[in-house]
């Protein structure tokens, strides 16, 4: 997800495709709603995993209606791959935003190799 376009998805999908094509990869937009962003990337992602992964229990914001909106977004990314999908692409995963696409993928049939980065350490 790359926040910040102005409000102008077409400009700013041309700029990601571009960017790919510059790098090597293909490179998608995946738009969002200003609720989606806000409950997914401000919610659950700031207000629940990243507080829970840094050993900060004590400041979650554990509200329930994130979780739908986390599981929203992860599906929209994953239905994104399913579109650009080519048998033998290594799909990456970067960070605990987007936990879930692996799974979403392995359930719907997906078997390319995938990589997962996950940059929190535990602490305990």
């Amino acid at each position: 997800m790359a926040r910040g376009y102005g409000g102008k998805p077409r400009r700013y999908a041309r700029r990601v495709r571009r960017g790919g094509e510059k790098s090597g990869f293909d490179y998608e937009p995946v738009h969002l709603s200003a609720e989606e962003e806000s409950g997914f990337y401000y919610g659950f992602s700031n207000e629940i995993i990243w507080p829970l992964f840094h050993d900060l229990v004590t400041n979650c914001n554990f509200d329930p209606s994130y979780w739908d909106i986390y599981e929203r977004v992860n599906r929209k990314f994953t239905e994104a791959i399913k579109q650009t999908y080519r048998e033998d692409d290594f799909i990456w995963v970067h960070d605990y935003h987007l936990m879930e696409v692996a799974r979403y993928l392995r359930r719907d049939g997906y078997r390319s190799k995938a990589g997962f980065s996950f940059i929190y350490p535990f602490l305990r």
